[in-house]
Order: structure tokens, then sequence, then C-alpha cells
């Protein structure tokens, strides 16, 4: 049986794309560029559709910025509503629980810890078994001490 963990990654850009069309094609189109050009997407996530559009949301070294912004630019030629925003200087943390499956209110428990040390929280996402949360850089400390005696855990670095 795994335990749980508390794991964390520094040095990760954010990159959100806005009001793109309600395409399954634009999202894989940018997803291959980046796999063709070798970059490694981290967190990955979409938004309900909303008028017609909806937005993207995806994660990356920042070592590989440039390369990103190479692609989303030749994208940018071909569909003029790629516009992304960027954000370098994130952190993520990574709360995994095998237990979480069956056990309500662990995200409910990892937000109030966060909101009551005035976390702010970029991005989230989660599965069956884990949170994945973005932070900016300047808050990983304070968020890594509520999460760990919240948690009972102590956070170990990862990579992406």
């Amino acid at each position: 049986m795994s335990k749980n963990t508390l794991t964390y990654a520094k040095n990760l850009t954010l990159i959100s794309l806005s009001s793109l069309p309600c395409d399954t094609q634009v999202f894989s189109t940018v997803l291959n560029a980046c796999a063709a050009e070798g970059i490694n997407l981290d967190m990955i996530s979409q938004t309900a559709r909303k008028g017609g559009t909806l937005n993207m949301s995806l994660t990356l070294s920042d070592d590989d910025l440039g390369e990103v912004l190479s692609v989303l630019g030749r994208l940018r030629s071909e569909n003029i509503r790629i516009k992304p925003e960027v954000l370098p200087g994130s952190c993520k943390i990574n709360y995994f629980d095998p237990a979480m499956v069956n056990t309500p209110g662990v995200a409910a428990k990892l937000f109030s810890v966060l909101a009551a040390a005035d976390v702010e929280v970029m991005l989230v996402t989660t599965s069956d078994t884990d949170i994945s949360i973005l932070i900016p850089a300047h808050w990983l400390d304070d968020a890594l001490e509520v999460l760990e005696k919240e948690f009972d855990l102590k956070a170990e670095e990862a990579g992406l």
C-alpha cells in the first residue's frame, strides 16, 4: 500500500490560453507541437465551455519557456486566437493519498489551511488520489509549512 506524500517542484511557468474555440483540434495542436519539440508539460487544465469558448492552462519548466514561446508563436501565425499569458517563477505542490478516493473533505482541508495562510492558488488539477496546486514561488515556504503540519508529512522536492 502506498503512503501519503507531499512533494513540490520549483521554477515552473504557467501558460494560459484564453477564449479558444471549443474545438479539440486547437487543444491537440498545442499539445502535439510542444511534444514534437520535446517540451515536457505538467499540469494541463481546460475549463468548461462558456459562450462558445474555453480556456487552457499548462505548466512547464522555466527552462523550456523560450522553446514554448517559439512554438506558440508559430501556432499563433496559423490561429490568431492563440494568445499566451505567461507567468514564470511558480511552484507546484502535490499531495498524494491513496485513500483520498473514499475520503470526503481532503480538498476542503487542503484549501482551508492554504486560505488561512493567505496562499494564492493559481491552478489546480486533481485525480482520485492526488491534488496538485500551482502557487507563486514566494508562497512556497508558507504553503509547505501549513500543509506539512496539517497532513503530518515532510515535503520532498521532486522534479516535473
